[in-house]
């Protein structure tokens, strides 16, 4: 870190000065224009490393109650865990903390990376000259930890006890001041040791379960076969994997149990009706076709109306699990595209901070302000009158049972965001509509159920109407009340029975886990955190472990899942992989004194304890290595064999067609499988160059050949390789009269 030179403008540091450290540049711009009496200062650091320009950064200086404060921002992490020596085998223990891409090499950069690296290096020179550093992070486990590693590398003379940590839980001016007042006030409002301990022991653990694991799969693979492969595997992915495997084995195995439904239909007022026939299953054919022989009548009578009222409360606040369920549940929006909604929101001060389990608003938070500001948002006006009359009485809102220690339930501050679009106002949109509707009154609906005169079996017709709508009107349109009501009948009536028969039905599989419904299966198992959940499953998809939606375990996912399995079974097991979480409790509760003596537990302990563990379970990979090597090298080869084969070839009917590339051009077509093995079909078909190619299991309708996918860093094309197709000419046709549209425009 010596080669940085940092030219720092002399008006920014003529005077004694605060170092803050924000996470982002949009924090730090937002806090800066929060603490400022005017227009907040910007400045820009130039910074020089690696025998190159890297990047001129943008920091902020105000003055803020006589303290004169300087405000750089971090981007994200910028000290990444590597191993502290050479060599790739394993297993290593060795590490150190290093800025992210300083081990590249220079040429490599990417102008993020020059940014990341400016970034340090400007750091480092304003911190050197700093009088006081002052974390303004995130609140949470990973903010303590970049405020903690960043200013613990750079100025590693200061005591991180010496160190002030501002706390809050939203971007708005208001909260930014008071939080920013209240830390210079008192002086000694440092970094939470225990969330950053426990931070770091995810970040050393984590780091030397995936390193070592992942080469062990690796080196595997080239020791027996010579051959390389991208893998990974860590301590929350193994158990993650496992959850899909597992489905995938239970539904592949599964087999269908015949019974048979009695489907019975009644006409009422011109329209028919299905009726709810008991026994709802009848497990043999003889039993099934015996009650409808028992029951055929021409009508049926109404001998009974039974009438009920159901009250249901309103929800509790959002926490992130339950925001990245409904995104999914209304908008099919993935768990981590929720996130980064939520997350763009949060920068934008919109809404409170969203990595947060808490189901409770803070104590004292001034909902009637809250309402009005968004009352005084356009997107809102078809909520303005029922808002209204919240605001008239007294707001209590509905909570939740669960809480967090760091942050409130997700809720809008009452600031209207700008420029918003696509994920963030969908998300934003569904959590001003949860807000809204924790201060409703619950919905009442009556269910009626008419009880159908039958022989040998229960006919019955239910139906729902709504009594009061309740929260539900101000949750809208995410809020069930689609019911049907009873058409009006009485006692008495006598209806037309039309259809009455005995149906042969099948036991259903379990559903296979899509993103949300995995992300809750890890939730409750207690493994990775509310923040990382979603990448990890990111990264078992960027891997190709899994794919798809629903998610379906790849030939790779399913050959790392057997081999850990097999040779490795602690890998995947999800007490194992919980029990390190509570380790992390305990070093947290332990650090803030929570803890008695007997359970508590320091860093150093937890690390060596992991690194036990960790260990034993690459001794027996090791001891297995050559046999581990070579069932992925024969399932990765059945793989790239099966990936090549797009489908059977029309011409021959015998071969297989088959993504060739040329050795004396190097250009990609496909062929005939029949051609390489006794010269019978010498059919070729013109693919694309360019793009990564997919099958669809699609076959054309009009020539018959598989239809492919073309990726090609835009938006996916589906083509026939045959150009004489009149597919293609359709397709062509199609694109001609888009672009004479937008030339029009």
């Amino acid at each position: 870190m010596d080669q940085f030179t940092v030219d720092i403008p002399k008006t920014l540091v003529n005077k004694e000065y605060t170092l803050a450290l924000a996470e982002k540049p949009t924090a730090a711009k937002r806090i800066a224009e929060a603490i400022s009496q005017g227009k907040p200062k910007k400045n820009l650091v130039k910074v020089r490393g690696y025998g190159m320009k890297l990047y001129d950064i943008e920091v902020y200086s105000a003055t803020f109650e006589s303290h004169y404060i300087i405000i750089i921002p971090a981007l994200g992490h910028l000290f990444t865990l590597v191993q502290h020596g050479t060599g790739w085998t394993y297993p290593t223990y060795d590490y150190k903390w290093i800025p992210i891409s300083s081990n590249r090499k220079p040429s490599k950069f990417t102008k993020h990376e020059k940014r990341q690296l400016a970034t340090v290096g400007a750091i480092r020179a304003l911190a050197e000259k700093a009088n006081h550093l002052l974390v303004m992070t995130d609140y949470d486990q990973e903010g303590e930890v970049i405020g903690g590693i960043t200013f613990a590398q750079l100025r590693p003379d200061v005591p991180l006890e010496s160190i002030l940590r501002m706390k809050f839980s939203s971007l708005t001016k208001t909260e930014i001041r008071n939080a920013l007042k209240q830390t210079l006030k008192n002086g000694k409002s440092g970094i939470n040791f225990g969330m950053y301990e426990r931070g770091l022991m995810r970040h050393y653990l984590d780091w030397l379960w995936g390193i070592n694991l992942s080469r062990a799969l690796i080196i595997s693979l080239k020791n027996a076969v010579g051959q390389y492969q991208t893998m990974s595997i860590g301590r929350v992915q193994g158990p993650t994997l496992a959850f899909v495997a597992k489905r995938m084995l239970e539904v592949d195995t599964f087999v269908p149990v015949p019974y048979f439904k009695i489907e019975a239909e009644v006409k009422i007022n011109k329209t028919l009706y299905p009726l709810n026939v008991n026994p709802s299953q009848i497990q043999t054919k003889v039993e099934a076709e015996t009650i409808v022989q028992k029951n055929q009548s021409p009508s049926v009578e109404v001998m009974d109306l039974e009438k009920s009222q159901r009250s249901i409360p309103p929800p509790v606040p959002y926490n992130l699990s339950e925001l990245q369920r409904d995104a999914y549940r209304y908008f099919k929006m993935t768990p981590r595209r929720a996130l980064n909604a939520a997350e763009q929101l949060y920068l934008n001060a919109a809404i409170s901070y969203p990595r947060t389990s808490s189901q409770k608003y803070p104590a004292n938070t001034n909902h009637k302000e809250v309402l009005q500001g968004l009352l005084r948002q356009k997107r809102f006006s078809s909520h303005k009158n029922d808002v209204l009359k919240l605001i008239q009485g007294k707001l209590k809102p509905t909570e939740g049972k669960k809480d967090d220690p760091a942050h409130p339930a997700i809720h809008p501050t009452g600031q209207a965001p700008s420029r918003l679009s696509g994920d963030a106002e969908k998300i934003y949109e569904l959590i001003v509509k949860r807000y809204f509707a924790t201060f409703g009154k619950p919905a009442k609906i009556e269910n009626t159920k008419a009880i159908f005169s039958a022989t040998d079996a229960s006919f019955s017709l239910t139906g729902k109407r709504v009594i009061s709508y309740g929260w539900w009107k101000l949750a809208e349109p995410f809020s069930n009340t689609d019911f049907s009501p009873l058409p009006p009948i009485k006692v008495g009536d006598v209806f037309p029975l039309t259809r009455i028969e005995a149906v042969q039905k099948f036991t259903n599989p379990p559903p296979l886990y899509n993103e949300a419904s995995l992300l809750r299966e890890m939730e409750t198992a207690e493994i990775g955190t509310k923040a990382t959940r979603a990448e990890t499953i990111q990264t078992l998809i960027s891997r190709k472990y899994v794919e798809g939606s629903p998610l379906h375990i790849t030939r790779l996912g399913q050959t790392v899942h057997d081999v850990l399995s097999d040779y490795s079974p602690q890998v995947l097991s999800v007490n194992l992989s919980r029990n390190i979480e509570k380790m992390g409790d305990r070093i947290e509760q332990t650090k803030n004194g929570l803890l008695a003596n007997g359970g508590s537990l320091t860093l150093r302990e937890a690390i060596f304890q992991g690194i036990e563990i960790l260990h034993s379970i690459l001794a027996d990979l090791q001891q297995n290595e050559i046999e581990i090597g070579e069932i992925i090298a024969r399932e990765l080869n059945q793989q790239n064999r099966e990936a090549l084969e797009v489908g059977d070839c029309p011409h021959c009917g015998k071969g297989k067609l088959k993504i060739v590339s040329s050795r004396r051009t190097g250009k990609r077509f496909l062929g005939c499988s029949t051609y390489f093995e006794d010269g019978s079909c010498d059919v070729t078909y013109p693919l694309p160059q360019r793009g990564k190619i997919m099958q669809t299991n699609q076959n054309c309708q009009y020539c018959g050949l598989p239809l492919l996918k073309i990726i090609n860093g835009k938006r996916p094309w589906i083509f026939c390789p045959n150009i004489t197709c009149k597919r293609n000419e359709e397709d062509r046709v199609a694109y001609e009269k888009r672009m004479a549209k937008r030339t029009q425009k």
